[in-house]
């Protein structure tokens, strides 16, 4: 497909949101690019971490690698220097009453192998400071972040291994990874009732972070990010266990918890 078919396709597809037919030929050139985006998209390697992206978007490979460089920053020099990916995905699909879809994850899998870009962290076509261009960035420094966190791709079940300590870290890391993250979790918050939630390409597959962790990354977003990122380093191994809770976060990195857990909350 090129890059006039990827412009094509979205144009579309943007319109069959609203209950339009989709053209036989646009729908098969969507799929591809859904599910097997690789062979379509330039590759560019930036401080170690690998970006792919449509060629209509290759100018933000270059902001990609800014944020995701905020995320690893404050991450030790072996996490830091490890394998990682950033794949451009599209999703497309029906949705009705504002339900999310899932995304394809098993092809997208498939997808990166063949690639030699396994554990590709996905990011989508929005991105900017407005809000929801600042919603988007926020959410994919968070699935960076927890890639980073977890040592897994983006599933269901990583996402809900970000729970407690690791919820609190993968917050801070992707609000403090550039200065447009940190301005997108402060306009977020207060359309969110104090929990964060953060959709993979405003998909099903979310990472949801409750009050009480939200609370401690707003109370170290008061402090000097590299003062909090040394803290962050000297403990690591213990930050990002499953089990270590929220309070005991808290305190490794010099803060408390503020107010009580949800009720229901996941984690």
């Amino acid at each position: 497909m090129t890059a006039v078919g990827v412009t094509t396709v979205l144009a579309v597809v943007a319109g069959a949101g609203q209950s339009v037919t989709v053209p036989g030929d646009v729908a098969a050139r969507r799929l591809v690019a859904e599910r097997e985006p690789s062979a379509q998209q330039t590759c560019r390697t930036v401080d170690a971490v690998i970006y792919c992206a449509f060629r209509d978007f290759e100018g933000r490979i270059d902001q990609w690698s800014t944020l995701v460089g905020g995320v690893l920053r404050h991450t030790p020099s072996d996490v830091a220097g490890d394998r990682y990916a950033v794949r451009q995905r599209l999703l497309f699909g029906t949705t009705t009453d504002s339900v999310s879809i899932s995304p394809p994850l098993g092809a997208w899998t498939a997808d990166d192998a063949r690639a030699g870009t396994p554990g590709a962290v996905p990011v989508g076509t929005k991105w900017g400071t407005d809000q929801i261009g600042g919603d988007a960035m926020l959410s994919f420094a968070g699935h960076f972040a927890a890639r980073v966190v977890t040592g897994e791709p983006p599933t269901e079940a990583s996402a809900l291994s970000v729970c407690r300590s690791r919820a609190v870290l993968v917050l801070w890391l992707a609000a403090t990874a550039t200065e447009e993250t940190t301005a997108a979790l402060r306009s977020l918050l207060p359309r969110t009732g104090g929990s964060v939630v953060l959709p993979l390409l405003d998909s099903s597959l979310a990472l949801s972070i409750g009050r009480q962790e939200v609370s401690v990354v707003r109370s170290l977003l008061d402090r000097p990010a590299d003062q909090v990122g040394q803290q962050v380093i000297a403990n690591w191994a213990e930050l990002t266990r499953p089990e270590t809770g929220t309070e005991r976060a808290a305190s490794l990195l010099g803060t408390r918890v503020q107010g009580l857990a949800a009720e229901g909350a996941r984690c």
